[in-house]
């Protein structure tokens, strides 16, 4: 089968959410692609809804595996890609009609672009729009932001990479148990120039049960040594102790990755879906969320703030 595109997967218990995220990618026309997913040690009902689709679609290829983590079945989902790019989709994640096609688009029409994104919405549990993440369309500024101020990608799932600059910078690193996208980001940021397409194209789902949500505090710690790592190279100095707090920090998320979401995470969760809202108007479901996250964490004092605000702002209205 002819591939031009491989979207990479990675599955760890997510059921609720796959049926609909493996539809949005079935459903692109215009490009020919393979949907490599990883089953990474699920014990829900992922398997079996994989391999459903499976049966039903021979563009999708399931690996099932151990449990490894987000990042080594990444590695490996990357490795069995077939495809010239690779396209990224996170399980709880929409990709919207025309992604692929869009993101092929501009890698074709510039040889010397290594990666693109699309603009991003940011989705509340119940499929309501809270955020638009867009950033300028120029090549060059959105290049000069990633090389020059570490920031442009808007979520790990809205990527199209090359493959051959992929395996140019070694892929993902394994060491970075959070923040893989990061780290590879900035690693493939002097391989090539990096594109933006202006259209919302990637529904990025804002859940309390995300790594993103979940687990926020260590992966910002990620986040920083792999921006110390990227300083490192760009002056010219060693990595390798940097390296080796990242090797510490990937022993330590892994003891500790059953463990449930801090309070503190889930609240500052919902109060981002809460300020959201409430930059849409959305005020009434703004105050349910802002509830929500001082339900979590009682001592979350934005969350108190906002509360208050919108109460008095209803009651001056009256």
């Amino acid at each position: 089968m002819k591939t031009s595109v491989s979207v990479v997967m990675s599955v760890y218990n997510g059921a609720d959410h796959l049926v609909k995220s493996v539809e949005s990618i079935l459903v692109q026309e215009g490009v020919d692609f393979e949907f490599v997913i990883v089953n990474d040690g699920s014990t829900d009902e992922s398997g079996k809804i994989l391999e459903e689709f499976a049966r039903r679609d021979n563009r999708v290829h399931v690996i099932e595996q151990e449990n490894t983590g987000l990042t080594k079945a990444l590695i490996r989902g990357c490795k069995e890609a077939r495809g010239k790019y690779i396209a990224r989709q996170d399980v709880d994640d929409v990709s919207m009609t025309g992604r692929l096609k869009a993101l092929e688009n501009i890698l074709d029409c510039n040889k010397d672009m290594v990666l693109a994104f699309s603009w991003t919405n940011c989705i509340a549990p119940d499929g309501e729009i809270v955020r638009r993440i867009n950033t300028s369309d120029d090549i060059e500024e959105t290049t000069r932001k990633l090389r020059e101020e570490m920031i442009g990608v808007p979520a790990h799932g809205s990527v199209m990479f090359r493959k051959d600059a992929y395996n140019q910078v070694g892929g993902y690193n394994k060491e970075f148990y959070y923040a893989q996208d990061c780290d590879l980001w900035l690693r493939m940021a002097w391989e090539g120039r990096i594109g933006c397409v202006k259209e919302y194209l990637y529904n990025l789902c804002l859940s309390p049960e995300s790594i993103s949500s979940s687990r926020r505090g260590i992966q910002g710690q990620f986040t920083r040594l792999a921006r110390d790592c990227y300083l490192a190279r760009k002056l010219n100095k060693p990595e390798s102790t940097i390296l080796e707090r990242v090797s510490v920090l990937r022993q330590h998320a892994i003891r500790n990755k059953a463990n449930s979401a801090t309070s503190r995470d889930i609240a500052t969760t919902y109060f981002l879906i809460a300020s959201g809202l409430e930059e849409q108007n959305n005020y009434h479901k703004a105050v349910n969320f802002y509830l929500k996250a001082i339900k979590s964490y009682p001592f979350h004092f934005r969350a108190w703030r906002g509360v208050t605000f919108n109460v008095i702002k209803r009651l001056t209205s009256l």
